[in-house]
């Protein structure tokens, strides 16, 4: 509600280690100059180059201030930019991650470990995941739904198969899926928090500061 870019839940079982659920939002700006705000387009074009874009430092430093160690149980998920940065902390391998969700995201080409568990979540008509080239992980379980099979495109819009509400309603789609190679993926994390006597949630938001 005031521009977080970023939501942590802790699960707190008494006499097991805390788990982490990590959120990361999408692009805020798409101002090409660098000001304030990390989630930019630079941070865009930085984290699709496989560099280290401002945002991924701001979610480092938000998991570190919350608690987040690195044997601590983390799920890692993301929207657009907020995606390959989750993919890119999950491939950084300093953390315990038990599973990477994405939705929309640029990241095909940030290489996550094989033991890792990845759903990779696309809308066909949407151009953003085609920036991040081939996929590079070949573990990972891809759906993907056509948003405008049996609809107009809408046309106030550059992108429309992109937004966050298009990418909700397929995420609806996904839950209710059978597929065996799905539920291999969603089951474990439908219960990552199962059993947990109290959520702690945190919202961050991130500056830029000039160096």
């Amino acid at each position: 509600p005031n521009g977080e870019q970023i939501r942590i839940d802790r699960y707190v079982t008494p006499g097991e280690p805390d788990r982490f659920d990590v959120y990361v939002s999408g692009t805020v700006t798409f101002d090409p100059v660098a000001k304030k705000e990390p989630f930019d387009f630079t941070s865009d074009l930085t984290g699709v180059a496989n560099e280290h874009p401002a945002s991924y430092t701001a979610v480092m430093k938000a998991m570190h201030d919350a608690g987040v160690t690195a044997t601590s149980p983390v799920v890692l998920n993301g929207y657009s930019q907020g995606g390959l940065i989750a993919s890119m902390v999950a491939a950084s391998g300093r953390y315990n991650v038990r599973g990477v969700v994405t939705f929309g995201a640029p990241s095909a080409q940030v290489r996550i470990p094989a033991n890792v568990p990845v759903l990779t979540v696309r809308n066909a008509e949407d151009l953003v995941p085609a920036t991040a080239g081939y996929d590079v992980n070949p573990h990972a379980v891809v759906v993907e739904r056509s948003v405008f099979a049996h609809q107009p495109v809408p046309s106030e819009w550059a992108v429309p198969a992109h937004r966050l509400e298009y990418y909700q309603q397929t995420a609806a789609v996904v839950d209710k899926a059978q597929s065996e190679r799905v539920r291999s993926v969603l089951d474990p994390l439908d219960s990552f928090g199962a059993g947990a006597t109290r959520v702690d949630s945190t919202l961050w938001i991130a500056t830029r500061v000039p160096g």
